[in-house]
């Protein structure tokens, strides 16, 4: 009951302050995308996909999440509500062990409302459940693969799937069936693919940090808004571009390696997660503020496994997700423009960086000649 009291606490000013019944300075952060998304339900509901539109990066399952809140009471921004309230209950319902949902109950309010304006909640919730029924390997794989088709970054979880080919075969399966269903009801179900390879380097993201400290050092060129993000535009963007590519796919084979030498213990499937998806996301040209809610689940999840070896890094992702509210949107006028606000971006960069290389020690520490 304390934790359920805890839970309440915490969220119901969050919840508060996304409906306008608490002030918040920072309006636009909550309802910039509450908007798009009410948007594209009206599109999706008229039975298309948001053709056209260079906002729209999401894989076609996106338009379930997107278009569910208008079936429920309370207008759009209401019935959201509801779905990420339920969906972050779900978490904490699946964590096992004090110390996860404590963890949980303590880390989404760090990242302030914004973690009820996103629907990254909804992704967390289906991730959590595929790695906590990781058991049912079939299963798992199925909820992997819906996962998948809500926001991509689930698929990293098969890096610590095993047996793998009953997850991989449940995971294909549920991509396949969905796509299907989606791209014969909805058409444009694949125009994602094209504004995706279209984004730059963006301004929050850990390879942009050359270009934030660079900007103080002589580097010659801006920000601008591009596919609903800051990008930075100028010398060496397009190198750091390919850079971040490339190190993602040396990340991704590098966990391949790893596999294949790993002594498997009880904490290995959540420990291989969370550092996936961390390697992921610290080399990824793109890191919106939302990102750090799947960390956070993730997180929890390993602090569940008594043989975790993940400790450090789950209290390095709690310092990153606080700095990552004080980032954005507290300091973010001031961070576009140049400001000393830098100095907050570049020191959760460095944290992210200083956790993923802590996940990989760990990681590491467990692998057999």
């Amino acid at each position: 009951m304390r934790q359920l009291a805890a839970w309440a606490v915490t969220r119901l000013p969050l919840v508060a302050i996304v409906l306008g019944l608490l002030p918040w300075p920072w309006p636009r952060s909550l309802r910039g995308d509450l908007g798009l998304y009410a948007g594209w339900a009206d599109v999706i509901g008229s039975g298309r996909f948001p053709v056209g539109d260079w906002n729209w990066q999401y894989p076609p399952g996106a338009a379930v999440a997107i278009v569910a809140p208008s079936w429920l009471p309370g207008g759009y921004v209401g019935g959201f509500l509801v779905l990420a309230v339920l969906c972050d209950l779900a978490v904490l319902a699946l964590l096992r062990g004090t110390a996860a949902r404590w963890y949980w109950i303590a880390g989404v309010p760090l990242l302030g409302p914004l973690a009820f304006a996103r629907y990254d909640l909804m992704v967390a919730a289906v991730a959590v459940a595929a790695l906590v029924l990781a058991g049912r390997p079939v299963v798992s794989g199925v909820l992997i693969g819906l996962g998948t088709m809500l926001k991509v970054w689930p698929v990293l979880l098969l890096a610590g799937a095993r047996p793998l080919r009953p997850v991989l075969a449940g995971a294909a399966g549920a991509v396949a069936a969905l796509a299907a269903v989606l791209g014969a009801l909805l058409p444009g179900s694949l125009d994602f693919l094209a504004y995706q390879r279209g984004r730059g380097v963006q301004i929050e993201s850990v390879p942009g940090t050359v270009f934030l400290v660079g900007r103080h050092l002589g580097w010659h060129g801006t920000n601008e808004l591009r596919f609903g993000a800051r990008e930075w535009v100028g010398p060496g963007v397009d190198a750091v571009r390919v850079g971040a590519v490339l190190a993602s796919l040396l990340a991704l084979g590098w966990l391949l390696w790893w596999r294949r030498r790993v002594e498997w213990g009880p904490s290995t499937p959540y420990d291989l997660a969370l550092t996936a998806v961390l390697l992921a996301v610290v080399t990824s040209r793109v890191l919106s503020p939302q990102y750090l809610l799947w960390l956070l689940a993730l997180a929890a999840v390993c602090l569940g496994r008594p043989t975790t070896t993940q400790r450090p890094v789950a209290a390095l992702v709690l310092f990153a997700t606080a700095l990552t509210q004080l980032e954005f949107p507290v300091l973010w006028t001031p961070l576009v423009a140049g400001f000393p606000a830098d100095l907050v971006l570049l020191g959760r960069n460095l944290v992210l960086l200083a956790a993923a290389a802590l996940a990989v020690r760990g990681l590491a520490s467990s692998t057999v000649d």
